[in-house]
């Protein structure tokens, strides 16, 4: 977390200290906890969620291993940091799900002249790359 307004850096101007906070796990912006960009939302959860909270706080735990396997690093400590990476990974795993159905419904798009004349074209530019890359 970075506090802006503390007096070693002497950068606050207003009435109390903002406290800002970055998400180093998926996101990498700074967010303004104090107003802004971001909302804190109540969030209903169930005994087994925050019971995988708890054990994704615990430092050697199985479920906070594969947090950071998914997140490519090690997540926070603080339980709103936890819960935000968890929160991020899952709207990750859906917007991909977005686009794989856009992607679908691209492709069942094409006629088949299209999709014929798509294949020669990429079969055209595969061999001029090999052509290049290759020295013939």
């Amino acid at each position: 977390m970075i506090m802006v307004g503390d007096t070693a850096r002497r950068s606050w101007r207003g009435p109390s200290p903002r406290y800002l906070l970055r998400c180093y796990a998926i996101c990498n912006k700074v967010c303004d906890m104090a107003g802004g960009g971001v909302r804190r939302e109540n969030v209903p959860v169930t005994e087994s969620e925050l019971s995988l909270l708890d054990r994704l706080a615990q430092p050697d735990s199985p479920e906070r291993a594969a947090l950071a396997e998914l997140l490519r690093e090690q997540p926070g400590t603080s339980r709103a940091q936890l819960a935000h990476a968890a929160l991020a990974l899952g709207v990750q795993a859906v917007r991909a799900k977005v686009q794989e159905a856009g992607y679908a419904a691209l492709a069942a798009s094409y006629t088949e002249d299209e999709l014929d004349q798509r294949r020669v074209e990429t079969a055209s530019r595969r061999e001029r790359a090999h052509q290049r890359y290759s020295g013939e």
